[in-house]
Order: C-alpha cells, then structure tokens, then sequence
C-alpha cells in the first residue's frame, strides 16, 4: 500500500512541474522581444527604446543616426524562395554542390556556370585595366 502511494505521489509532483513548465513557456513566448517600428521577432542586437520598447538592429541603427524611427518603406521583408525546383540557367542541370545567383539577371547558377562566368569577368576586368 504504501509503495502506491509512493508512486500515485511521484506521478503527481511529475504532473505538477509538467503544468508550471507549460506556464513558464507561454509567459517566456508573450515576452518574446518584437521590434516597437517594424515588429521583427529575430535581430542579432536589440536597442532599448524607454523602458518596455525594443528596436532591432536596423531600427535603432537608424534612430541614432538621423534621430527618427525608419518609414514603412525600409521595412524590406525577406521572401524564402523556393529551392526544390532549381534548373541552372544557362545548362539546365537539377543538381550539383553548390547553387549561385547570377547578378544581373537573378538566374540560378550550377557551380560550374558560375565559375565560367567568373573567369570570364575577371579576364574582361583584368584586360580592362591593362588598357
């Protein structure tokens, strides 16, 4: 009898720091830092702004400089691209080690296009200089 009572009171404390646990985690997330400008969640470096207010790393970069918060203008939000349907540019091959975007016209590029490209540009510069 006594060995239940052992076990029903280990079961219990166990459900008991599962509950505060699950507390803790909701007030941790409601606490989470959000940007007061241009409500980012995730910067490298966070600013104070009075005494309950953040500003990520761009905002308060911006504040100190010209003395104002950023406009909705500079809010660039990145997109994730999609990755699974890759084709390189110029050769059309689906995979390889590593993936390039060309600059001037926003193609993927294999590895080996993009070295091609890459040597071809810095033989072009180099001839340019020369002259």
């Amino acid at each position: 009898m006594r060995k239940k009572s052992v076990q029903n009171d280990f079961t219990h404390e166990c459900l008991r720091l599962n509950y505060f646990n699950f507390i803790l985690r909701g007030i941790i997330e409601v606490n989470k830092r959000k940007c007061f400008n241009c409500s980012v969640t995730q910067t490298k470096r966070w600013y104070n702004l009075l005494k309950v207010h953040n500003l990520c790393k761009l905002c308060g970069d911006y504040r100190q400089k010209f003395g104002r918060f950023r406009s909705n203008k500079l809010w660039v939000r990145a997109t994730k691209r999609n990755t699974q349907h890759r084709t390189c540019f110029i050769c059309g091959i689906t995979k390889t080690s590593h993936w390039y975007r060309d600059s001037m016209s926003e193609n993927d590029l294999c590895y080996k296009c993009y070295l091609k490209q890459y040597r071809t540009r810095t033989k072009t510069t180099k001839h340019l200089k020369n002259n």
